[in-house]
């Protein structure tokens, strides 16, 4: 297993709630660049991490993702940042990958 920092694009395999569209094992797998590990949050604050070991996930409340997405109902078409947050209770596994 590997520490991995931000800005390094990963692959996320994460427990998909029921009716997603990705929902056919259980599983569903999100790419993206990783902005890091959640250590807390409170009402006003949360703490991210620059680095996330993926040996010991249960060590964060989660992980934040960011992306660019393309909504089809944005009129301009052009892509948008978007982050995505995964508690440590749907991750499963979380890999470096070269896009």
């Amino acid at each position: 297993m590997a520490i991995l920092t931000r800005g390094t694009c990963v692959g996320v395999l994460y427990r998909a709630n029921q009716g997603a569209s990705c929902n056919t094992s259980g599983y569903c797998v999100h790419n993206g660049r990783l902005v890091g590990g959640v250590l807390s949050i409170d009402n006003n604050t949360i703490r991210v991490s620059r680095t996330v070991n993926n040996a010991n996930l249960q060590q964060y409340r989660g992980i934040i993702l960011s992306h660019l997405a393309i909504n089809a109902n944005n009129p301009s078409g052009r892509p948008r940042q978007q982050y995505l947050y995964f508690t440590t209770n749907q991750l499963r596994k979380v890999l470096r990958t070269p896009y």
